[in-house]
C-alpha cells in the first residue's frame, strides 16, 4: 500500500514515512518498538543507518565519549523531532524514545 501512495504522489519522499510517535511523540507511541522500520528501508521505503556510521557511534560512546542532553536535543531537532534544547532530561524522554522506536527498538527505553 506504501509503495502505491509513493507511486502516486512523488512530491511524497520515501523518507518522509514516519510514525505517529514521529510526530506527537508525547501523545503517541505507536507504532511502537515492533514495526518493521529497517525493513520498510530494504524495500525502499522509510529511514534507516549504515551499520558502519553504527559502528562508529557506538565505538565512541563505548569509549566515553558521550553527547551532552543539549548535542542530543539539538541532532534531535536537526533531524527533525520536535524538541527544544533544555537541561531537563524529562522533557527529551518522549522523544529519544520515539527515536528509539524507529532506530534501536531493541532498546527503547527513552534513555
Amino acid at each position: 500500500m506504501l509503495k502505491e501512495i509513493l507511486d502516486k504522489h512523488e512530491e511524497i519522499k520515501p523518507t518522509y514515512i514516519v510514525g505517529h510517535s514521529d510526530i506527537a511523540p508525547d501523545r503517541k507511541f505507536d507504532p511502537g518498538p515492533k514495526f518493521p522500520w529497517k525493513f520498510l528501508y530494504e524495500n525502499g521505503i522509510g529511514a534507516w543507518y549504515e551499520d558502519s556510521t553504527r559502528d562508529k557511534y557506538l565505538n565512541e560512546f563505548e569509549s566515553g565519549k558521550l553527547p551532552s542532553l543539549s548535542e542530543i536535543q539539538c541532532a534531535l531537532n536537526h533531524y527533525g523531532y520536535k524538541i527544544e534544547t533544555t537541561s531537563s532530561e524529562k522533557d527529551s524522554f518522549y522523544v529519544i524514545r520515539a527515536f528509539q522506536y524507529h532506530f534501536r527498538p531493541a532498546k527503547a527505553n527513552g534513555e
